[in-house]
């Protein structure tokens, strides 16, 4: 990992903007050289041209998705966020965030978050591969649809969490409801584990047994998936 993909994500986009700009005025530069020959083009044309290009860069800059991308990470729209960052390539700044910046009540949960993102991140883009036309299309919207929840509650979790942690009431690893989402976080890792696995399995060829594994693994991801939602456990969860 570079120096550059370390810093803050609003660092980054400056670094960004200010490349651009730097751009700007190399181009600017070499004109200028032409126009030393040219003393009209200097007067004239050059002023107008370097005002449009940093207009450009400016422009771009503020609204590139790296700068979009921060802002909807800074008012806590992750849904948004993620949506974003999977169309323009920048899901290694959105894991960055997570893994560094998120803000968190207990240090403890950032690992499992980590992970759980991962998994559910895999299963999205397995779920909206357009190249698999080996599932029937009604289950692989129903596929679809649940990892899309699923999703969904993780980032309600994750903005419940730093609202939580800004109010810096000092909760421990051992305090109950940490506790509580953790394991809620790793039910809902194992449930889209096993969802992705037998995604697979119906690529390779569906049997009637398959499709009631498919159909189970659905289930027990959206049962997760509300148990995270809620908050509230359920029993025979995985650990």
């Amino acid at each position: 990992m570079t120096r550059h993909q370390h810093l803050p994500v609003p660092l980054r986009v400056f670094g960004n903007a200010l490349s651009g700009m730097l751009w700007v005025f190399a181009f600017a530069g070499s004109i200028a050289a032409m126009a030393a020959v040219q003393p009209m083009l200097l007067r004239f044309v050059l002023p107008a041209l370097l005002a449009i290009l940093l207009a450009w860069a400016l422009l771009s800059s503020l609204n590139s998705p790296a700068r979009q991308l921060a802002r909807l990470l800074q008012d806590r729209n992750f849904e948004e966020a993620f949506d974003l960052a999977r169309r323009n390539q920048l899901l290694p700044t959105l894991r960055e965030f997570l893994h560094g910046e998120l803000p968190l009540p207990a240090p403890g949960l950032r690992r499992g978050l980590g992970e759980a993102f991962e998994e559910l991140c895999a299963l999205h883009g397995a779920t909206h591969d357009t190249g698999n036309v080996y599932i029937d299309p009604a289950l692989r919207q129903d596929f679809q649809t649940a990892a899309d929840n699923a999703m969904d509650s993780f980032w309600d979790l994750a903005r419940n969490l730093a609202v939580v942690a800004q109010q810096q009431a000092g909760f421990g690893e051992d305090h109950p409801k940490i506790r509580r989402i953790v394991k809620l976080v790793e039910s809902l890792q194992f449930a889209a584990t096993e969802a992705r696995r037998e995604l697979a399995e119906l690529t390779l060829g569906a049997s009637e047994p398959d499709w009631q594994q498919a159909r189970e693994a659905l289930a027990e991801l959206n049962l997760r998936r509300e148990a995270l939602r809620q908050r509230e456990p359920l029993s025979g969860f995985p650990h």
